[in-house]
């Protein structure tokens, strides 16, 4: 009974690792290399929302809600062996102790901007698809220069049967793609 048991909690550990494994593996960068750039931390600054559809605004603050949720919790891990800081914003400035600036001139901030966010809906034979484009400009920022600019777009798509129901989508194509552009202290600069 316990090998069965053990067979089993093994089994289905080794079948959670090659899902995350392959989840991990399914981003796609662009052309381009990896840079080490000379910082020690990373500030991160909340991500900003500069784009609302009007007609399903809480899809677009349930993203820079959920991003903001996301790389909290797996950027840490995806920066190291950086040491990974959250930074507050106060009247569009970054706050931090003159002191620490001082010692820490070796800090870079990681800013990210949803420029674009966009619903759509398509209707046929009782069914509803809802479509979600996100844009988001992902910066790199050290002594107001960028040490790496991107921009992404994802998509994603829900299939409902009911015509206003509670939909959710799941935001992981932008969180991951925003991921893989960090690798063990190292950036990634598209060509």
């Amino acid at each position: 009974m316990k090998k069965s048991r053990f067979k089993y909690g093994f089994s289905v550990a080794l079948a959670c690792c090659f899902f995350s494994i392959m989840s991990a593996c399914t981003v796609k960068l662009p052309a381009g290399k990896w840079v080490s750039p000379e910082i020690s931390t990373v500030n991160f600054m909340a991500v900003e929302l500069s784009a609302i559809d009007s007609a399903y605004p809480a899809v677009c603050i349930e993203a820079q809600n959920e991003l903001n949720m996301r790389l909290l919790e797996q950027m840490p891990a995806q920066l190291k062996p950086l040491v990974f800081q959250v930074s507050q914003k106060v009247a569009n400035q970054e706050q931090l102790s003159p002191a620490r600036k001082i010692k820490n001139t070796d800090a870079a901030t990681l800013q990210l901007m949803i420029t674009d966010c966009l619903v759509d809906v398509d209707q046929s034979g009782g069914v509803f698809e809802f479509y979600l484009t996100l844009s988001v400009d992902v910066k790199l920022m050290k002594n107001n220069r960028a040490l790496m600019k991107h921009h992404m777009q994802s998509f994603e798509r829900v299939q409902i049967g009911e015509p206003d129901p509670a939909f959710e989508f799941s935001f992981e194509e932008p969180v991951q793609r925003i991921l893989a552009l960090f690798n063990n202290g190292r950036i990634f600069i598209a060509d």
